[in-house]
């Protein structure tokens, strides 16, 4: 027997291996490219556990929507949670239910680490489960919904990387329980003890109290710590919120204005259709945005038209939209974009004299407002006021599509949520209780807090709150997908079905999401259904037969629904004006609202 091989065996040999590490790594390298996460992208049904990249970062969906542009995955915490690695989110970890919590040492304390730690910005409310960094703690699920830090030892850590808006003095709150009195614990940033707090005695582990306490912070990023430096207590999660700001209150009932102002009364449906000023009597509304500029290109063969040739049947005029400049001025004239052609004053002088209501649309998809800046919610403020008395309006409409944000929970607005209201305030205020308001949110916006609060999610709810008395409609967009109606289910847009169940969500009341059972409702005189005039305006098109069986249930249902809101009249007319010539007669059919 050889025990050797010749030179050609060994050859070959190691060309086998060869072949076989490179058709593994070719296998690997497939497989990454495969099922590497795809970017996010907006405009796409994204369904719950699908992962996508942003920015670097992988982001698993937590809750199915179709993405917008301004819904981006770290500034929609209630769509989007970071997680690391390629596909596979991180784990959660497993805690064993022990009957009697005991502070057994534990010998080796395990520290783990996120990867590529995710920032988030305070003020704002962080789940003290979501740490970058931790020693020693397990979680657990929490009897005030989903999970809470638990099994807390003398030494235990967990570390929460933040970006800390503006150096200030914050409230800070913590929520925990416990069934003694020797837990305690300290909020650090590096070396430096920035408050320490002793837990009480809450009388269960899964009965919770809150302690808080003033803390200075910096601004920018840096990582906060809490360190235990007593023993058995849970915490469920740690709130920052800015010293000197007011919470909202938890009811829906009675708003809380945030200009000091002449208190405007509940309106009524008084017939004054030719009063200036006045809402449009009790006539049943259909109200359409007038495009300022020439959309031909976008809804052949119909471009501009001129604000008097609209028809009649629209007894409510939205101008759409002013200029809005970065420092907040509102302007409103020919050439001040390309194509932008607004109607004259004496347009509107002429359309008000034939009994129609002239609104000024503040916002749309392609015009923002900075409104995390007071300076240029003022600036807009001033600007605007000129603008409504060198034209004459009857009132604004609010259509923010983009800036808008959900504060960290229910009781805490969020900076672009104040500044709206302080616009709203600032301007209807000034006119006084005969100026028309009317709101016309993303679908996302208002029903959307049926499951959750955050991000644009519910974003709309406590504005609406705060003004709710001057509120003379809402005309919610229901062309914008898929929404959830008051039991939480997901309905289609465009459908008989969608359109009754956004309208009874609004009429009849949904609890919204982490608010504590807060429960918001319209009266049916303050809701217009907004729907698309003709396919491509919205993705919510519904034909005649549709609408007027969805109408008919409403109807029946709520005598006083007020009406229809359609984008947009230019929309309309490309369609041989099926929507004003249909649903006018329609409405007209019920009578008015009474």
């Amino acid at each position: 027997m050889k025990l050797y091989q010749s030179g050609g065996a060994r050859n070959n040999l190691f060309k086998l291996l060869g072949m076989v590490l490179l058709i593994s790594f070719l296998a690997v390298f497939c497989y990454a490219a495969i099922y590497a996460a795809p970017a996010w992208e907006p405009n796409v049904a994204y369904k719950v556990g699908d992962i996508v990249t942003y920015s670097g970062q992988n982001y698993q969906c937590i809750q199915a929507h179709t993405s917008l542009n301004g819904w981006e995955p770290p500034i929609v915490p209630a769509l989007w949670k970071s997680v690391s690695g390629g596909t596979t989110p991180t784990p959660t970890r497993a805690a064993t239910a022990t009957p009697t919590r005991i502070a057994t040492a534990t010998p080796t304390r395990a520290v783990t680490a996120t990867p590529t730690p995710a920032f988030r910005i305070l003020p704002g409310q962080l789940e003290a489960e979501d740490y970058d960094a931790m020693s020693g703690i397990q979680t657990e699920n929490c009897s005030e919904g989903g999970r809470n830090v638990g099994w807390i030892e003398t030494g235990d850590w967990m570390d929460y990387n933040v970006t800390v808006s503006s150096t200030a003095t914050y409230r800070a709150e913590y929520r925990v329980a416990s069934t003694g009195t020797t837990g305690s614990f300290s909020l650090r940033r590096g070396t430096i003890v920035l408050a320490s707090y002793t837990v009480p005695n809450t009388g269960g582990w899964q009965t919770w109290a809150t302690v808080s306490s003033n803390v200075n912070l910096t601004a920018g990023a840096q990582t906060l710590r809490i360190l235990a430096t007593g023993t058995g207590w849970n915490i469920n999660w740690l709130r920052f919120s800015l010293a000197t700001q007011t919470p909202t209150p938890t009811s829906i009932i009675t708003p809380t204005p945030t200009r000091a102002a002449t208190p405007t009364p509940t309106r009524t449906a008084t017939p004054t259709p030719t009063t200036p000023g006045t809402g449009p009597g009790t006539n049943r509304i259909i109200a359409g945005y007038w495009e300022t500029w020439d959309g031909i290109a976008t809804h052949p063969p119909v471009g501009h038209i001129p604000l008097n040739s609209t028809p009649l049947g629209y007894n409510v005029i939205n101008v759409a939209f002013p200029i809005l400049l970065s420092d907040g001025t509102c302007v409103l004239e020919a050439g001040a974009a390309p194509g932008e052609l607004p109607p004259t004053p004496a347009e509107v002088a002429q359309a008000k004299a034939a009994g129609r209501k002239v609104l000024l649309s503040i916002g749309g998809a392609a015009a923002g407002i900075d409104l995390n800046s007071t300076a240029v919610a003022d600036r807009f403020i001033a600007t605007a006021i000129q603008v409504i008395d060198r034209y004459g309006f009857n009132g604004i409409d609010i259509d923010i599509e983009t800036g808008l944000v959900a504060g960290p929970n229910w009781n805490t607005l969020s900076s672009s949520q104040a500044n709206l209201i302080r616009i709203i305030n600032g301007i209807v205020d000034h006119y006084g209780p005969g100026f028309m308001l009317t709101m016309a949110p993303e679908t996302a916006y208002v029903t959307g807090g049926t499951i959750a609060y955050g991000g644009p999610w519910g974003a709309y709810l406590p504005v609406i709150n705060a003004v709710k008395n001057k509120l003379t409609w809402l005309q919610m967009q229901y062309y914008n997908g898929s929404m959830y109606g008051k039991d939480g289910t997901g309905y289609p847009a465009g459908t008989v079905e969608g359109i009754v169940k956004q309208t009874e969500a609004l009429i009849d009341g949904f609890t919204i999401a982490g608010s504590g059972g807060v429960i918001f409702s319209l009266p049916a005189n303050k809701v217009v259904i907004g729907l698309p005039a003709a396919p491509g305006a919205g993705g919510g098109y519904a034909s005649p037969a549709i609408v007027r069986s969805a109408l008919s249930t409403l109807l029946a249902k709520y005598p006083n629904l007020r009406g229809l809101m359609t984008w947009s009249v230019n929309w309309d007319a490309s369609h041989g004006y099926e929507f004003v010539n249909n649903y006018r007669p329609f409405l007209d059919n019920y009578g008015n609202v009474q």
